[in-house]
């Protein structure tokens, strides 16, 4: 029962940051809905823990093993092994909220990582008439403005790369049906996993950002800094440049 309030306590925690952070409904309403769940599985425990009085009791939970669950072992595995995890704590509600949340704060970091040093990203090209993202009007928030930019990046960079490259997935992305469009975002295991050479070697010559990197070169936010920190730490640097 005390894993299963510190497990409502850790959602409760979560929604009201991602409510702070003014989240995409999506994000607040499946938060919401874990809540619900963990609140349920509480009131659940909660009755089991009353002594029986008759023969229909019902029988006793079976204890959580969400304990064996640690950031450390998450951050740890691959992904492959995550999935395997899900497969083993499947009957057990609390050590599958538990993996669930660790999973997310990982997969949150790993999206601020950058690839390739690349030169810093261009932003706010154009005037207001060219370029919606100045447009006053809109009062758009810091985020936003970044996000649209960030956007622009991405969608410049596939179109460049697009017009220099033949293959940016190779045989097992393709598969599994990889977009390449995708591999300009997301963590790096998954471009080297599915990205051709010839993209990886792209991205050691011409960098590679996500938004977290992005924002940090317009704003220089500290909250950024670490994604800045792992545009010059990781990377394709070991790639031969075979486009």
């Amino acid at each position: 029962m005390a894993n299963a309030k510190t497990s409502l306590r850790r959602l409760e925690k979560r929604q009201d940051a991602l409510e702070a952070a003014n989240a995409p409904m999506s994000k607040i309403t499946r938060g919401m809905n874990r809540i619900v769940a963990a609140v349920t599985r509480l009131g659940e425990r909660e009755q089991h823990a009353i002594p029986a009085t008759n023969d229909n009791a019902l029988p006793a939970p079976q204890p959580t093993r969400a304990g064996e669950i640690t950031p450390e072992t998450v951050n740890a595995a691959s992904w492959d092994d995550i999935g395997g995890m899900y497969s083993t704590y499947g009957d057990d509600p609390e050590a599958l909220e538990k993996l669930q949340l660790l999973v997310e704060e990982r997969e949150e970091r790993e999206a601020a990582d950058v690839w390739g040093t690349g030169t810093a990203p261009t932003v706010g090209e154009g005037d207001a008439l060219t370029n919606p993202t100045l447009r006053e009007e809109r009062k758009l928030t810091p985020h936003e403005v970044a996000r649209e930019e960030y956007d622009n990046y991405v969608y410049a960079q596939y179109r460049k790369c697009e017009s220099e490259l033949s293959f940016m997935v190779n045989k097992q992305g393709q598969a599994k049906g990889i977009d390449s469009f995708s591999l300009f975002q997301g963590p790096v295991s998954r471009v080297k996993k599915y990205g051709s050479e010839e993209l990886q070697a792209w991205f050691a010559a011409n960098g590679r950002h996500t938004l977290g990197s992005f924002r940090h070169a317009m704003f220089g936010w500290a909250s950024d800094a670490k994604a800045a920190r792992n545009a010059r730490l990781e990377g394709f640097e070991n790639v031969a440049h075979t486009f």
